[in-house]
């Protein structure tokens, strides 16, 4: 189980990547789960961490799985945390498991924007490729 704040670390910077040019090698990003996504022959790891071997994963130049979560704010933080209060009561015996004040206390504004450069990124790829059927 991962609720918290930890690294990422991207499995390549380069071209073949270019909608994750803009990120570094690592980077810390929100994480609130217990699951991965699964993978196809044709998929691509973009991302790991110690805590999931697959934190971005490509399954096409259109299509991808984000097991990290770019998008949290800091109300959205304070929704989980409320729902998911129990879950924190056994800390001590989960690695990946942050105490709700430190969630809290993060700032997400980089990796928000992450997530927003990577989106315009990818609404380019999607508009280049309806250009080639209309």
């Amino acid at each position: 189980m991962l609720q918290s704040y930890f690294p990422i670390k991207l499995t390549k910077l380069d071209d073949e990547y270019s909608k994750f040019t803009h990120f570094n090698s690592h980077e810390v990003v929100g994480h609130w789960h217990n699951d991965m996504p699964g993978l196809t022959p044709r998929s691509k790891v973009i991302a790991t961490s110690l805590g999931c071997p697959r934190q971005i994963v490509e399954y096409s130049n259109v299509v991808y799985g984000f097991q990290c979560h770019l998008e949290f704010t800091s109300e959205s933080i304070a929704v989980l945390i409320e729902v998911s209060y129990e879950e924190f009561d056994d800390i001590d015996n989960h690695n990946y498991i942050q105490k709700p004040e430190y969630i809290i206390a993060i700032s997400n504004f980089h990796m928000n924007l992450l997530l927003f450069k990577f989106m315009d990124k990818l609404a380019v790829e999607y508009r280049s490729i309806l250009t080639m059927y209309t």
